[in-house]
């Protein structure tokens, strides 16, 4: 007898969480943008995809080391046909270290730390308006102190498996 996949689709990645309560203006300006991609998942930065050729070693996860990625954002800006997005303005040079500690190979494609708001793969939402970010436009910085190992089957809700603290 031919076993049953649990699932058709899992997904898992490593993100960085945008912590509490620097994520409440971030969270309003993506409810309206994008409330599908809202549902899905909070606001973070993707660290790391176990997706690929690349992929991540989640057992690496307890043993990262060095300071928080503390990231500045550029204003939000459209990416594809109704995407909108925050790239870094600075502070990158963390977020690189912290990722090579867990991706499996030193080649793997650049992935610039971002914000994404609204996600071009969503049906466009009637608040997606690059006037809606207007809150969250100027000089955003935060710190990320948690890395959180977070999973997604068959494209329902990320669900945080684990996370480790930064700070020591």
């Amino acid at each position: 007898m031919e076993a049953v996949p649990v699932s058709d689709v899992m997904r898992r990645q490593l993100t960085l969480f945008v912590p509490p309560p620097r994520a409440e203006p971030i969270e309003t300006v993506w409810r309206l943008v994008d409330p599908v991609q809202h549902r899905l998942i909070a606001a973070h930065v993707t660290l790391a995809r176990d997706d690929g050729p690349v992929g991540f070693d989640a057992r690496l996860l307890h043993r990262l080391s060095g300071p928080p990625s503390a990231l500045r954002f550029a204003p939000p800006c459209r990416f594809g046909t109704h995407g909108l997005w925050m790239p870094t303005a600075s502070g990158e040079e963390t977020f690189f270290a912290l990722r090579a500690q867990v991706v499996a190979k030193a080649e793997v494609r650049a992935q610039r730390p971002h914000l994404t708001l609204a996600h071009p793969r969503n049906p466009r939402a009637p608040g997606n308006r690059i006037a809606a970010a207007r809150p969250i436009s100027e000089g955003v910085e935060i710190a990320f102190p948690t890395v959180a190992l977070i999973e997604q089957e068959d494209g329902g809700p990320w669900r945080v498996l684990e996370r480790v603290d930064l700070l020591g």
